[in-house]
């Protein structure tokens, strides 16, 4: 009896330390496959990271900021043609070509002048003096000007120059004189206003 003990224990420990011997190298290929996943994973996820910052790059691709070469302009002044009144209104300027020295000017005006309403509507092409270190900009152009009331509609061309300096946020100051060259006498206008 205590022989057959014996030999049962034996075969035990065997059984066990076999079992401890095979253990390891499951566990070892255990972790070498679950690092496999795990590197996968982490690639996975990189991969998603990488497509995400793609996706952001495409979306501010798309979503465009507002061309630096167009601006809006609001304007008020007066006008002497014989007799004096107020204008006021707003137009909008770009650079064609991206070319830093032209610029398209069109603008649209109410004259208020002994009760009578003109609207006032031209188009220019400016020329910027662009000096170095300096902090204004001089310009000077030419267009049409179109002035309509109640009595008559009249094209004529005009001639203008003015003044810019920058203010804070992409804004700036000007300060503008224009000569229209009307039926009877020449039409003079000087307004001042903000480009934004």
């Amino acid at each position: 009896m205590f022989r057959r003990t014996v030999l049962f224990a034996f075969a035990c420990l065997g059984l066990a330390s076999m079992a401890a011997a095979q253990t390891g190298p499951v566990s070892s290929r255990r972790s070498t496959t679950y690092d496999g996943i795990v590197a996968k994973s982490l690639s996975h996820v990189s991969f998603g990271a990488d497509q995400e910052r793609r996706a952001t790059s495409s979306s501010a691709v798309v979503v465009a900021s507002p061309d630096p070469n167009v601006h809006g302009r609001v304007q008020i002044g007066f006008f002497d043609s014989g007799d004096t009144g107020l204008l006021i209104g707003g137009g909008v300027t770009a650079q064609p070509f991206h070319n830093r020295n032209l610029e398209l000017l069109v603008d649209a005006n109410l004259l208020r002048n002994n009760g009578i309403n003109t609207l006032y509507v031209s188009g220019n092409v400016l020329y910027d003096f662009v000096i170095p270190n300096e902090n204004f900009t001089p310009y000077a152009g030419a267009g049409l000007g179109i002035l309509h009331d109640e009595f008559d509609t009249q094209t004529r061309l005009q001639i203008l120059g003015g003044i810019r300096v920058p203010m804070k946020a992409d804004r700036a100051f000007f300060g503008e004189l224009r000569i229209i060259f009307t039926d009877t006498v020449t039409t003079t206008v000087v307004m001042g206003g903000i480009r934004f």
